[in-house]
């Protein structure tokens, strides 16, 4: 006769499934492919700026454009490293990495503005409501396939994780206005592209921390 113990042991037999091996280069990859298609989706609907072919030549156009690239490449790699359990070195860098990235474009951006002897547009002249409307569409929508991504996986610090994706996701979002962007006025850049990358980046930790929980 069968003890209770017997039973519950049945039981759980007989609801077992095999355990599916998550590899971070499958999170990698998709990652990388959600960036072409939001990239290709965003450049065909608003277009390239007028200006692409000079902006190509500007050394400061391709540093911050630089500098952003590769927070995204590198920021979408650990990214997917982090969300396998083990790799607490991984994890250390990707927030060395994440806030590095960040303060050296905001940095750029810093030293533009006040590199242009404050002779530029006024405020109300310069903000672009719809650049900010735009980083923030891309954003949101980079953040929610990432999440989907991140799912898949365990991450072992949520809020972290959260932090990183959508910095990287809005940093996605300022890469891409600037190839489509009509305006490189430092203090378009400081009042238009820099608080939506910023504002997301703090509210991404919030965000890790309620929906990456496992």
């Amino acid at each position: 006769m069968k003890t209770k113990s017997d039973l519950l042991i049945d039981n759980l037999r007989l609801n077992l499934r095999p355990v599916r091996t998550v590899k971070w280069s499958s999170i990698f990859a998709a990652h990388l492919l959600l960036f072409l298609i939001l990239a290709t989706a965003w450049i065909l609907f608003d277009g390239l700026r007028s200006d692409i072919h000079e902006q190509m030549t500007d050394p400061w156009f391709l540093t911050e454009s630089g500098t952003l690239l590769i927070l995204v490449l590198t920021g979408f790699y650990l990214i997917s490293r982090w969300v396998i359990p083990g790799n607490d070195r991984v994890q250390k860098s990707s927030q060395l990495l994440t806030f590095s990235a960040l303060i050296i474009w905001i940095s750029l951006i810093g030293f533009s503005f006040f590199g242009s002897g404050f002779h530029t547009s006024s405020f109300r002249e310069t903000f672009g409501s719809g650049c900010v409307i735009g980083i923030a569409v891309i954003t949101a929508l980079s953040t929610f396939f990432s999440f989907l991504f991140i799912r898949r996986a365990a991450p072992v610090k949520p809020a972290w994780t959260g932090f990183v994706s959508v910095s990287v996701s809005a940093a996605f979002g300022a890469l891409l206005l600037h190839f489509t962007c009509t305006s490189s006025e430092p203090l378009h850049l400081l009042s238009s592209h820099l608080p939506p990358v910023v504002l997301a980046s703090a509210f991404g930790y919030f965000l890790g921390r309620t929906f990456l929980r496992w």
